[in-house]
């Protein structure tokens, strides 16, 4: 993991990359070269972190739900820009059988929901303390909004 001055020569390709890994030295924040590794390793629903062998720090563990480097007093953030016109998109996932599947595709019932994920965040957003009701396939389920610990994934068409 090598790592650059945010404000250094080592910029993401704004076509193709809509974020930025920086870890923070005490001073400033810094690039994080070829974080296309942790991006990948981010993107999965179930991630809490990564670890990573690092030349100046040795081995690290990123944990993603803390935003820090456990057990160095370096902090983690992840930047992120949309391109012009391109709108946030929040996808809402359940565990089911030992694996994440997004709201509105088939689980291992293979019986689709009522709801997808657009319908959820209209939810949400309309009352993020209240619940919302769908069924899959002759099940109703009520998903509580209180008991949920958002997380923030983007992803881009």
């Amino acid at each position: 993991m090598a790592a650059t001055n945010s404000t250094g020569s080592e910029t993401s390709n704004s076509a193709t990359k809509h974020y930025q890994w920086q870890i923070k030295d005490g001073r400033q924040w810094l690039n994080i070269s070829h974080d296309s590794v942790i991006e990948v390793h981010y993107s999965k629903p179930s991630a809490k972190g990564i670890k990573l062998f690092t030349q100046n720090y040795g081995n690290i563990f990123l944990d993603f739900d803390k935003m820090a480097i456990k057990s160095l007093k370096l902090k983690l953030r992840r930047n992120t820009s949309l391109p012009p016109g391109q709108k946030e998109q929040y996808l809402w996932y359940f565990f089911d059988n030992k694996c994440w599947y997004e709201y509105g595709s088939q689980g291992t019932a293979n019986a689709n929901a009522s709801m997808g994920s657009p319908q959820i965040e209209q939810q949400y957003q309309t009352n993020p303390q209240g619940t919302c009701q769908f069924t899959v396939g002759q099940t109703s389920y009520i998903l509580d909004f209180r008991g949920i610990i958002p997380g923030i994934y983007l992803f881009f068409d």
